[in-house]
């Protein structure tokens, strides 16, 4: 019995070793590349973070508030495009004890365009993010 591998199976095995050596390529520039523009972005000074706080205060009142409608007011269109109907199935308690977790609210990027806080609920810390709209006011996109 010949010991030497068949030339097919060399070409078999090869091809999932590199598939093995590709993907863990992918995986670690993804995570690597990730991290790294994150942690060396500074934001801009020349936007105007008040009113990108006052937009988060409108969406902590909304929230506080319980009320759906009110909420509703403070989405872009894709945001109640995507949200919209699930915010008339929530407990309006649940939109409370959010609105006051969103006091705890921190500005980490913005620019331009767009701005992301981070806060802390119930001891877990969560993100949402605001875009800035064509007259000028700043609506919740994401949380």
């Amino acid at each position: 019995m010949d010991k030497k591998m068949q030339p097919g199976k060399k070409f078999f095995t090869f091809r999932y070793f590199m598939t093995g050596v590709f993907l863990a390529l992918l995986l670690h520039c993804g995570e690597s590349c990730l991290k790294d523009s994150y942690n060396n972005y500074s934001n801009p000074t020349d936007v105007d973070v008040s009113m990108i706080n006052d937009g988060a205060k409108v969406v902590q009142a909304a929230f506080a508030s319980g009320d759906a409608n009110k909420i509703k007011g403070t989405l872009t269109a894709d945001a109640l495009q995507k949200y919209g109907s699930e915010l008339d199935k929530t407990d309006p308690d649940l939109f409370s004890k959010l609105g006051a977790s969103l006091k705890t609210r921190n500005l980490d990027v913005h620019s331009n365009l767009y701005a992301e806080y981070s806060y802390t609920h119930q001891g877990v810390t969560f993100t949402f993010a605001l875009a800035r709209q064509k007259d000028e006011s700043w609506k919740l996109m994401r949380f």
